[in-house]
């Protein structure tokens, strides 16, 4: 990021567990070692809610690590009913 001029990253996570691009906690550890990466939480309606919104919650109350949250209808099968 430096080296092309970039101050700021967005690092967004997958919501499954086994990710072959990282999951929310895999990613949290990369950002947590950076001053300028944040995280954008991958979250599925489909699994472990509970689980997650805990996490996400913890996550968007402390370091403020967080700064989006991703929901992703074009390969989970959930309808957003907004």
């Amino acid at each position: 990021m430096k080296k092309n001029g970039v101050n700021y990253g967005i690092l967004i996570a997958d919501s499954i567990l086994d990710s072959n691009i990282g999951n929310n906690e895999q990613c949290l550890k990369v950002v947590n070692d950076s001053n300028n990466l944040f995280l954008v939480f991958g979250f599925s309606p489909l699994e472990r809610i509970d689980e997650q919104l805990s996490f996400a919650e913890v996550l968007l109350g402390g370091e403020k690590k967080i700064v989006g949250i991703k929901l992703y209808p074009g390969h989970e099968d959930f309808v957003l009913m907004i």
